[in-house]
């Protein structure tokens, strides 16, 4: 009977979020919070049941799932609970759940993609409708006061529609929480960086006070099922009363063949043995939050290290991010048909295209040189060589067809495309790329456009470069050692989507050697570790988001004078080649705040030590 999720087709685990949690990660949960704490439990996307296992024997348990071929499984696993099957979204099932909530609320949210919400046969439903669900439900539920109504409203209507699945299942587990209860949330390590999920950090910073963060470091507590690195967040109801919050990263090291923690605790209970805070590296390291708030845990290393040697305990604090000081950080050119947009220079005037094999003769004004991937990459800081890859830039030219057909007022301007390029247009209609012709791509498609006035546009005209698209100082989105920033020196060259930028052009005094003098210190390094996501190989993703997040001294125009000479010097050299440089870049910002040399030598030998545990932890 519990071999049920191994039969499951792949579809409907995708359609429905389905990765069970395991009996290992519900019982170190219920070491942290015991059974014999609470008096009711409930999951709301409860699988086959395995969060609530170790709560089997409290009175009041409750499990939601929605898919009814579960329920047998559920039942016979836990007699005694409250077994609801459907979605837990739906009014009829919320208004089964008590409105008082409970003592513990965990989970193993869905983490259902966008564009697959509401497409599973036991769903039907929009995130419109679970957005409207959740305002009613809201009002409904006793666990909120007025204020923290408000904010529940508020975050609830910052949903983006990027957002995935799991973001409104967290609201309603928060939602779902009494006010002297708690939750206990397994996500995916990645999830605590993704843009759309700031707004529902910060809820939890004003309604709860986190008592744990748990990292599986290694990433096995899934190993050969949904692979990803992953974390468990126990946080309770905000009190008067001051919590200790800690942050325990586990390794496989750890693990014993019932538990995982099995080979570290000794005759120590869980929760004593991380309250006694004795690390064990790169098995099972401990470390106590200074705040007990989530937003402040991925600096909070960076902050120790700023204090040790600062008179000043809010130095780090108080500095600007990159954001503050008006850099605009963002993700590359995205086309949503690289197949079509991009085409491959086979030698001047004569480019090929990737999925039709056609060749296009003609001039170089309707291509612009792409920088598409790490292989354009180079030994050196910047990147100046001639590109492989081209970005067919079609702004004021039409097909002989759509310009016959299009009234005169709203082709002002435009000429006749080349007859090779509308040949190639015209075979690239009738192509597919993952099944869908290539116009009818969800994001080729939103290129049309046809106002009532002015200019039409076209799906084979990609939208207008923006300077983010262009900027001259880009980061790699993946990063499989150290994470290295780069110069573009390439005229009007294009930085595609696996790429972020930083766009300067807003704050001059920011040139670009300066950036990637800074941006390639230690100092920022150590940050970009702290603050991205380690994926299931090793690799390091850094998106703008959280390179937004970086932290730096405030500096002086002299001192950015110096770091443009110093970065002017490093852009001649190879990279491997950089040491000396790159302490001076180093000491230069350390001492920009601490003003003596001592102590930003010694807190630069602290900052590497971290960076290459970062590293090692990593590979």
């Amino acid at each position: 009977m519990l071999n049920t999720s191994l039969n499951m087709k792949l579809d409907k685990k995708k359609l429905l979020g389905q990765f069970f949690s395991g009996s290992k990660i519900a019982e170190m949960i219920e070491a942290l919070v015991p059974s014999r704490s609470i008096t009711s439990a409930i999951d709301p996307m409860c699988g086959i049941g395995d969060l609530l296992l170790p709560y089997a024997g409290i009175a009041d348990v409750t499990g939601v799932e929605i898919d009814t071929q579960l329920r047998d499984t559920i039942i016979e696993r836990l007699p005694n609970i409250q077994c609801i099957s459907g979605n837990v979204f739906a009014a009829q099932t919320l208004s089964c759940l008590k409105p008082e909530g409970y003592d513990l609320v965990v989970a193993n949210p869905p983490y259902v993609r966008k564009e697959l919400i509401g497409k599973a046969e036991e769903t039907k439903f929009s995130l419109t409708d679970i957005i409207c669900n959740l305002h009613f439900f809201t009002d409904e539920f006793n666990t909120l006061n007025e204020i923290e109504r408000n904010m529940m409203h508020g975050t609830i209507d910052k949903i983006s529609g990027l957002s995935d699945l799991s973001i409104p299942a967290w609201l309603l587990c928060m939602m779902l929480v009494n006010h002297n209860g708690k939750f206990a949330i397994v996500l995916p390590n990645s999830w605590l960086s993704r843009e759309y999920s700031q707004p529902i950090l910060e809820l939890i910073d004003n309604l709860f006070d986190v008592n744990y963060i748990l990292n599986d470091v290694n990433g096995v507590w899934f190993k050969g099922n949904a692979q990803v690195r992953t974390s468990i967040i126990i946080a309770s109801r905000k009190s008067a009363c001051n919590k200790d919050a800690f942050i325990v990263d586990l390794y496989e090291n750890a693990q014993s063949s019932t538990s995982l923690y099995g080979n570290v605790t000794g005759i120590y209970d869980l929760a004593n043995f991380i309250k006694k805070g004795v690390s064990i590296p790169n098995v099972f390291e401990i470390r106590r939050l200074l705040k007990s708030t989530i937003t402040s845990v991925q600096t909070e290393k960076m902050e120790v290290c700023v204090r040790s040697v600062s008179s000043n305990n809010n130095e780090f604090i108080t500095m600007p991010s990159l954001d503050d000081i008006g850099l605009k950080i963002s993700q590359g050119l995205r086309t949503g048909a690289n197949g079509f947009f991009y085409l491959k220079r086979v030698s001047e005037g004569v480019y090929q295209s990737i999925i039709s094999a056609a060749y296009i003769r003609h001039k170089d004004n309707l291509f612009l040189p792409v920088i598409q991937g790490q292989s354009d990459l180079t030994d050196r800081y910047v990147v100046n060589t001639k590109l492989s890859t081209v970005l067919l830039n079609i702004q004021d030219s039409l097909t002989q067809s759509d310009y016959d057909n299009t009234e005169e007022k709203h082709k002002i301007g435009y000429g006749v495309l080349p007859l090779d390029i509308q040949q190639y247009i015209s075979d690239s209609e009738k192509l597919k790329i993952k099944g869908h012709l290539i116009p009818a791509l969800s994001s080729v498609k939103t290129n049309v456009s046809k106002p009532p006035k002015g200019l039409y546009r076209f799906w084979y005209m990609i939208p207008k470069l923006q300077s983010r698209h262009t900027a001259k100082i880009f980061i790699p989105r993946v990063n499989s050692s150290i994470v290295t920033v780069y110069k573009n020196e390439i005229v009007n060259a294009v930085i595609d989507a696996n790429f972020s930028t930083v766009d300067n052009s807003h704050n001059s005094i920011w040139t670009n050697n300066a950036l990637v003098a800074i941006l390639n210190s230690t100092w920022c390094q150590l940050q970009y570790e702290q603050l991205g996501t380690v994926m299931g190989g090793g690799a390091l993703k850094l998106e703008a988001v959280q390179l937004r997040k970086v932290k730096i001294p405030n500096l002086s125009k002299e001192v950015l004078s110096e770091f443009d000479k110093i970065g002017e010097e490093l852009c001649k050299r190879k990279i491997s080649n950089q040491s000396d440089l790159l302490d001076k870049i180093d000491l230069r910002i350390l001492n920009s705040f601490l003003k003596n040399e001592e102590k930003s030598e010694t807190l630069l030998c602290e900052l590497k030590n971290k960076l290459q545990h970062y590293k090692e932890a990593r590979q």
